[in-house]
């Protein structure tokens, strides 16, 4: 038998996206080149390297726009 034991760390950027304005596409691009800056780091790919498809999601909050990833790491004890 093998146990492995992992944790999972959700990294967020926040957009003000308060009404009646919205956030603003030159906002939401600064915060898609940094968060994907972060996730290139910590996962320990290049700057040119592609990300999946699916490794940053977005959601409306109440008054902002959140992306997201989540990296796995080896839990520590």
């Amino acid at each position: 038998m093998t146990r492995r034991e992992y944790t999972v760390r959700t990294v967020e950027h926040a957009i003000d996206a308060r009404p009646p304005w919205g956030a603003t596409f030159s906002e939401i691009s600064k915060a898609l080149r940094s968060i994907e800056t972060e996730y290139r780091q910590l996962h320990g790919l290049t700057a040119d390297a592609s990300i999946p498809d699916d490794a940053l999601t977005m959601f409306p909050g109440d008054d902002e726009l959140i992306i997201r990833f989540t990296i796995k790491e080896a839990a520590t004890r």
